[in-house]
C-alpha cells in the first residue's frame, strides 16, 4: 500500500516550486489532493496532471479564503488528514536589504502571507483533523529563520516565526494525534542543538531535488 493511500491533503502554494512537487509527491503516494495557490491557472495545471485532486484558488493572507480552501478538501473528499503550509511571498527579496529603509507596508505583507497565512491553515485545518484522529502539518521554513545574512530581516522574521508555530501546534496538539513540523532548505546544514528533540523533526532532513525539469520533493516530513 502506498503510504498515503485514502488521505486527504492540502498544499498551499502548490501551483510551482516546492508546492508542486509536494503535491505530486503526496498524489504519487496515494493521497487525494487540494492544489491550492493564488494562481489558478497554475493550480489548474498541477491538479489536471494527478489522479486525485482538485483546485482551491486562495490568498492565503485573507482568512475567508483560507476558511474555503479547507472546506474544499472536507467537501471534495470527506475530510483532511495532512495541510502542507507552503505558500510564501518572496516578491519583496529585492527591496527587503535593510531595516531601516524598509516600508513597513512590505513587512506587514511578509508577516501576512508567510506567518499568519500558515497560522490560519493551522487554524482551521486542526478541528477537521481532530475529527478524523489526528493528522499532520508541515511548513515551509527556511534557513533565513535560523541565520542572519544581512539582508532580508523582513522575511527571515517571519520564517522563524513559522519554525516556533510548528513546535506550538506540536506541543499543543501532539497528545491529540496532531503532528507538526517545519522543513527548510538549505546549502549548509542546519545545527540540532538538542533543544527541540520530540517536539518537531530535524529541519534539514526535507530535501527538495530538481529532476527532470520539475521539483521533486523526495520527503515527507511528519507525515507517514
Amino acid at each position: 500500500m502506498r503510504r498515503l493511500e485514502g488521505k486527504v491533503a492540502i498544499v498551499t502554494g502548490a501551483g510551482s516550486g516546492i508546492g508542486e512537487a509536494t503535491a505530486r509527491l503526496m498524489a504519487h503516494e496515494g493521497a487525494s489532493v487540494v492544489v491550492a495557490d493564488i494562481d489558478r491557472s497554475a493550480a489548474e495545471r498541477v491538479a489536471g496532471e494527478l489522479d486525485s485532486a482538485v483546485v482551491a484558488e486562495v490568498d492565503v493572507a485573507d482568512e475567508s479564503s483560507v476558511v474555503r480552501m479547507v472546506e474544499t478538501a472536507v467537501e471534495s473528499f470527506g475530510g483532511l488528514d495532512v495541510l502542507h503550509n507552503n505558500a510564501s511571498d518572496a516578491s519583496t527579496n529585492a527591496v527587503d536589504t535593510d531595516i531601516v529603509t524598509l516600508d513597513m507596508a512590505l513587512f506587514d505583507r511578509l508577516v501576512a502571507v508567510n506567518l499568519k497565512g500558515m497560522f490560519m491553515g493551522c487554524k482551521h485545518a486542526i478541528p477537521h483533523m481532530l475529527a478524523r484522529g489526528g493528522g499532520s502539518i508541515v511548513n515551509t521554513a527556511s534557513i533565513e529563520g535560523f541565520v542572519g545574512r544581512g539582508v532580508r530581516a523582513a522575511y527571515g522574521a517571519s520564517k522563524a516565526g513559522v519554525v516556533l508555530l510548528a513546535k506550538s501546534v506540536a506541543s499543543q496538539y501532539g497528545s491529540r494525534g496532531i503532528r507538526s513540523g517545519a522543513h527548510a532548505r538549505a546549502s549548509e546544514p542546519l545545527h540540532d542543538t538538542g533543544a527541540d528533540r520530540g517536539v518537531t523533526r530535524d529541519l534539514s532532513d526535507a530535501e527538495t531535488v530538481r529532476a527532470g525539469g520539475r521539483g521533486e520533493c523526495r520527503a515527507l516530513p511528519c507525515i507517514g
